[in-house]
């Protein structure tokens, strides 16, 4: 799960993810996402340094230009440690297990009496 709290951490800043979003249809250079964006290039670079050091994307030097993509491998890694806390998640834990609400109760907790002071 370290691999997916990284991506989680990659991915939870909203450029980052834009980034990234860019980066499933086509490998970018700094500069063109820079452009793309409205950013400053060392402002992208840093995003990058993130993404790279998670284990999403990756860089291919190609001339002066480094080429960044997504690494499919770490997709896949990310999506499945996902898809497996999704399935620990639905499995119902013992404690709730014989516990069902029915329709006409009331699930939503009770509301606390507001304390009146000096009466």
């Amino acid at each position: 799960m370290e691999f997916f709290l990284k991506g989680c951490k990659a991915l939870g800043d909203s450029r980052r993810l834009e980034i990234f979003k860019l980066l499933l249809d086509h490998s970018y250079c700094v500069n063109a996402i820079a452009r793309q964006l409205g950013i400053s290039q060392s402002a992208v670079s840093q995003h990058m340094r993130v993404l790279r050091e998670a284990g999403l994307v990756a860089g291919e030097k190609r001339g002066y230009h480094v080429h960044y993509s997504v690494r499919q491998d770490g997709l896949e890694t990310f999506r499945a440690q996902l898809e497996t806390l999704v399935e620990q998640g639905s499995a119902a834990p013992a404690c709730c297990a014989n516990h069902h609400v029915s329709e006409d109760e009331d699930a939503r907790p009770a509301r606390a009496e507001p304390v009146r002071r000096g009466q």
